[in-house]
């Protein structure tokens, strides 16, 4: 027996050509002891996964991922893991060791056609722009719009938690945690961590403006 707690899940990771993993999407997390490899439920990323590269330079790759939550991050797999727990509410604030998390989060430049790798942005979205234009020639020329270029990309990319209303998605990243009831307004306050109320939201790091405060009634 052990008291270690565990989480559990498959994911999607993006890695690019150097190998960073760039991000990773858990669509299901599961808490307690992970099923041995025989027992382990399929992915279903069917032909989202793919081991050759696209033209943003960037495998998607199925991982299977174990978190022991209790012990600092190994990884970046590891860090989306606790990011998606606490915004799934599968997590409360402060209640998962996220010692080494920026260590094992890579800056990414995050845009409308995904993450891309910071080192070599400029020829990828040249890529990216002629393989959409070539694609639907005589439409207006697809461009790429950097959202951001940050470590903790957007939440509702990844989780979509309910009861909740967000007015400006780009004030919530990954690793907020927004209770029933929560509404994030485009004017509202950055929170910290360590703040919390009831329908209120909550951010997962200390320095790291995750969400609003702004609760409705």
């Amino acid at each position: 027996m052990t008291d270690q707690r565990t989480a559990w899940g498959w994911g999607l990771a993006s890695v690019d050509a150097a190998g960073n993993t760039l991000d990773v999407w858990y669509p299901e997390l599961k808490l307690g002891e992970a099923p041995k490899e025989v027992a382990r439920p399929n992915h279903n990323f069917g032909n989202l996964a793919h081991e050759g590269m696209d033209v943003r330079g960037v495998r998607r790759i199925p991982v299977f991922t174990v978190s022991k939550l209790d012990e600092p991050i190994e990884d970046a797999a590891d860090a989306y893991l606790r990011l998606h727990l606490l915004s799934m509410r599968l997590a409360k604030p402060n209640t998962l060791n996220l010692d080494g998390i920026f260590a094992a989060l890579n800056n990414v430049v995050w845009t409308n056609y995904g993450p891309f790798a910071v080192e070599d942005f400029a020829l990828r979205k040249l890529d990216v722009m002629a393989a959409a234009n070539q694609s639907a020639p005589g439409l207006p020329k697809a461009d790429v719009n950097v959202l951001s270029i940050d470590k903790f990309p957007r939440m509702v990319d990844y989780v979509v938690p309910t009861g909740v209303r967000i007015g400006d998605a780009d004030r919530v990243r990954l690793g907020a945690h927004l209770s029933e009831g929560t509404t994030v307004m485009r004017s509202a306050r950055a929170r910290s961590a360590g703040e919390s109320g009831s329908g209120a939201s909550v951010s997962a790091m200390p320095s790291a403006p995750l969400c609003s405060n702004t609760a409705s009634t």
